[in-house]
C-alpha cells in the first residue's frame, strides 16, 4: 500500500484532482473504490504507486494491477525525502576522529560518511613489551610491505552496522570487524592470523596514497604509492624484498612455473596438492609462517624462491604476510578491494605531507584472555 497523504488532506487531493483530470484512478484490488470499500483500513490513499496502470481503465485492468475508479482523481505523486547531508572525510585525522565517534555512536544512520580516495588505511600491530607505537606503517620489524585497503573499505568501517564498526561500543570489537573484512581472521572457519594479545597492542594507520601499481621510490619521503596485489603485482616485487629480507639480493626473479602454479590457486589447494613438500618444510594447512630464525632458513633456500612454487608461497607468508586467506585476486578474503605499498614506510616519513597519517590505537586490554574476535 501507498500512502501518500493523510486524513482529510488526502481527500482534499483526490477532490481536486478528480476536479482537473476528470477521468479517475486505479485502487488496489484488496480495497475497491472509495465510498465501496472492501476493508476498514482501506483509505482514499490506497492507489496503485505505478504510473502505467494511473495512465486509464484499460492499463489497470490489463496490468493486473488493480481496480478502476471512474470520476476519483489520481493523488499526486509524494515531495521526496530530503537528503541526508553527508559527512565528508578528506584526511587521515579526520577518519581517524570519525571511527572513534562510529564506534561509540548509539544508532546507525546509513550512509553518513563519505571518504575521499586518496585516503587508505592498514590496522597494524606491535610488541608493547619492547616499544610503545608502531615505527613503520607495517608494524613488524623487518616486513618489506604493508597491506591496506582504500576509500570504499574505509566507508564500510565508518556506515556499515552489518561488517563496520559502527554502534559495536568498545574499539576492541572494531578491531575484529576490521579483521574479518582484510583477511586476518574468519569468525565462520574459526582462523585468525591476528598477532597474540598480549604482549601486541594495535593501532589503525591511514594515509594519503595514490593507486599507481607501482613500488614508491626511496627518495619519496611523505609519498606513497600502492599496488594491487594480484599474484603478478606481488611476485614482481619478489627479487626487490631480498635486500630487506634476507639481507643479500640472489639474482632471480620468480620463473614462469612458480607464477603459474600461485596464479589462481588457493594455498588450501596447494598445500593439498603437494603437501609433502610443504610438512617437511614445517608448514601445516592452517599455518604457512616460517617459525624461528625465518631469514636463515630462506637465504639456505635462496633460489627456491624463485624457482620452487612452495617454498616461493612460504616466503610470501612469511615476509609479505600473504596468509593462507589470501587469494591474489586483489580482493580480501572478507570482500574488500586490497592493495600494497612497497617498501614498507616508517612512520616519521609517513607523518609529513602529503601523506599525513594518522594512527588511532585500539587500545587492547593487555591482560591475558581479556581480548578475542570469537574465532
Amino acid at each position: 500500500r501507498k500512502a501518500v497523504a493523510a486524513g482529510s488532506e488526502a481527500e482534499a487531493l483526490v477532490a481536486a484532482a478528480a476536479t482537473q483530470a476528470g477521468v479517475g484512478a486505479c485502487y488496489i484490488s484488496e480495497c475497491g473504490c472509495p465510498g465501496t470499500f472492501k476493508q476498514s483500513w482501506c483509505t482514499v490513499e490506497n492507489q496503485v504507486a505505478s504510473p502505467w496502470c494511473q495512465e486509464g481503465a484499460e492499463s489497470c485492468a490489463s496490468g493486473h494491477c488493480g481496480v478502476w475508479c471512474p470520476g476519483v482523481g489520481v493523488l499526486p505523486a509524494p515531495e521526496p525525502e530530503p537528503a541526508v547531508p553527508k559527512i565528508v572525510i578528506s584526511t587521515p585525522e579526520e577518519y581517524a576522529h570519525a571511527l572513534k565517534a562510529t564506534v561509540a555512536a548509539q544508532s546507525c544512520t546509513g550512509e553518513l560518511y563519505e571518504v575521499s580516495t586518496s585516503l587508505f588505511g592498514t590496522a597494524s600491530s606491535y610488541d608493547a613489551s619492547k616499544q610503545s607505537n608502531i615505527e613503520d606503517l607495517a608494524g613488524v620489524p623487518g616486513k618489506p610491505l604493508v597491506w591496506l585497503v582504500g576509500a570504499e573499505a574505509l566507508s564500510s568501517f565508518l556506515n556499515s552496522e552489518s561488517v563496520g564498526c559502527c554502534g559495536v561500543d568498545t574499539l576492541s570489537q572494531c578491531l575484529c570487524r576490521i579483521a574479518q573484512a582484510v583477511g586476518l581472521i574468519d569468525v565462520a572457519a574459526g582462523v585468525s592470523y591476528l598477532d597474540p594479545v598480549p604482549p601486541f597492542q594495535y593501532v589503525y594507520a591511514i594515509v594519503n596514497a595514490n593507486v599507481t601499481n607501482t613500488t614508491t621510490k626511496p627518495e619519496a619521503v611523505g609519498e606513497v604509492d600502492v599496488l594491487v596485489p594480484t599474484w603478478q603485482n606481488l611476485l614482481d616485487v619478489v627479487r626487490e624484498s631480498f635486500a630487506a629480507t634476507l639481507g643479500e639480493a640472489p639474482d632471480c626473479e620468480p620463473s614462469a612455473e612458480v607464477r603459474g602454479e600461485l596464479t589462481g590457486s588457493s594455498y588450501a589447494a596447494l598445500f593439498e596438492a603437494r603437501r609433502e613438500e610443504f610438512e617437511a618444510l614445517g608448514a601445516s594447512e592452517g599455518n604457512c609462517k616460517i617459525q624461528g630464525d625465518a631469514r636463515a632458513f630462506f637465504a639456505a633456500r635462496a633460489t627456491e624462491v624463485c624457482t620452487n612454487p612452495v617454498v616461493a608461497r612460504l616466503y610470501l607468508c612469511t615476509f609479505f604476510d600473504a596468509n593462507p586467506l589470501f587469494r591474489g585476486t586483489g580482493w580480501t578474503s572478507g570482500g574488500e578491494r586490497e592493495y600494497i605499498s612497497f617498501p614498507n614506510p616508517s612512520v616519521d616519513s609517513v607523518l609529513a605531507a602529503p601523506a599525513y597519517a594518522s594512527i588511532l590505537n585500539f587500545e587492547l586490554p593487555q591482560e591475558a584472555g581479556a581480548f578475542s574476535c570469537s574465532t
